[in-house]
This record gives structure tokens, sequence and C-alpha cells, in this order.
């Protein structure tokens, strides 16, 4: 008879500490679920482009940064082009990094890149020739839009590991993905401000400094030449002479 109270004990002790656990687990259930899920991070930028393609999602980002930035009289400034210069019959295939505008052996080569990893775009002025107005305040507010148009394509278009764009006929900023990841991470509103897009000669000191820190040493002669073993179209990159 003790032995059998002795085993009804146990067992009654045990269903305590299977219920007490049970117990328990519901009210973390209840807990979890009662809890508000966490908030998401903002999003990068408020617009983004929405073809999946990336040639077609480059040509809106053109299109939507080339729309904003305007002259006082409500003018684009330039015309935004996605794409190489030149004929599209023969592309630029390599994107060479020099020393000089004129290498003359390969260790004068910095970099070369594949041009299939590079978008590109050009900033034209003139309807004809692309010129550009070369005036300090104009060159300051391009060279804003050159980043914002970088920054786009390297948060929404996964095949692009470079950006080059032409600021009229003299200038490329060209940049690579790794070199702005500090800009990728945070909002974009955070390096460049968006509510007013700058004029020329209205861009503000501190604006000034953030684009000029990360455009000055990425600004290059360039030269389109033919690669004498394939005939390829090189685009050649140097640092600027003045």
């Amino acid at each position: 008879m003790a032995a059998s109270l002795s085993l009804a004990r146990r067992f009654w002790l045990a269903y305590l500490a299977l219920a007490a656990l049970f117990g328990a687990a519901v009210g973390t259930f209840i807990v979890l679920q009662e809890r508000p899920a966490p908030i998401p991070p903002p999003p990068w930028s408020a617009w983004k482009p929405t073809a999946g393609n990336p040639g077609a999602a480059q040509q809106q980002i053109a299109e939507h940064v080339g729309a904003r930035y305007r002259l006082p009289s409500g003018k684009k400034i330039v015309d935004v082009l996605a794409g190489q210069p030149g004929p599209k019959s023969d592309p630029i295939r390599t994107v060479a990094v020099a020393r000089t505008l004129d290498p003359k052996a390969r260790s004068d080569l910095r970099a070369v890149v594949d041009s299939r990893q590079t978008a590109m775009y050009i900033l034209c002025g003139d309807a004809k020739t692309c010129a550009i107005e070369p005036t300090p305040a104009r060159i300051a507010v391009l060279r804003r839009e050159a980043l914002e148009l970088a920054l786009y394509t390297f948060k929404y278009i996964d095949e692009a590991s470079s950006v080059a764009t032409f600021i009229g006929l003299s200038r490329v900023l060209f940049v690579t993905k790794p070199e702005f990841s500090r800009q990728l991470e945070a909002p974009l509103h955070v390096t460049l401000p968006q509510a007013n897009t700058p004029t020329p000669g209205t861009v503000s000191p501190i604006q000034s400094k953030t684009v000029n820190d990360l455009t000055a040493k990425r600004l290059f002669d360039y030269r389109v030449e033919h690669e004498a073993s394939s005939g390829a179209r090189v685009l050649l990159l140097a640092p600027p002479t003045e």
C-alpha cells in the first residue's frame, strides 16, 4: 500500500512539473505573439527603378536623376543619356585606368575593368556635341548629379561594379562600388539631401565638401581608342593634367 502511495505521489509530482513547463511554454508563446514586430529600416530612397532588366533600370535612373537637376529657368541642366559614347556596333570592351593617356608599358596601367560590369552615362549639354558650359558653378552641380547617378546604380543594379559618367567632352567620373559601401548602407538623403536639388551657384558648403570628398580623386581625363591586337575599343582614363 505504501509503495502504491509513493508511486502515485511521484506520478503526481511529475504531472505538476510537466504542467508547469507547458504553462511556461504557452506563456512565452503568448508574449511572442503579442510583442510588436520590429520596425523595418527606412527605405534607402523614396524612388527606385521598377524594371527588372539592368539596361531598362539604368534608363529609368537616367530619366529620374536627369529630371531633378535644372537651371533657375526650370530647364534641365543637361540631358542624361544611359549608355556608351560612340557607335553601338563598336562598343567599348574595356576600361583602363592609367598613369597617363599615353601609356608606354603595362606597368603604366593601374586597373583594367570589363565594360560589361560598368554602367555608363553621358551628361549632354549641347544637343549636337554634348558640350557643357564649363563654369565652376555648373560643374559643381554636375558632379553632384554624376554622384547621384552612381549611387542609384550601385544600389539597384547588382550587375554594375563600376560607373563611368561622361561630364561633357573633357571629364569622366569613374567610381567603383566598394568605394561607396558606407553611402550604400545609409539612406540616400544622408549623403545627398533630396528636398531641394541645387541649381548652379546654390550648392551649400556642406554639400560641396561631401561631393568634393567623394568625387575629386575620381575625376579623369579620357580617350577612346582601339586596342592594337584585338581592335576592340578601350576607354582609357588618366588623372587630369590641369
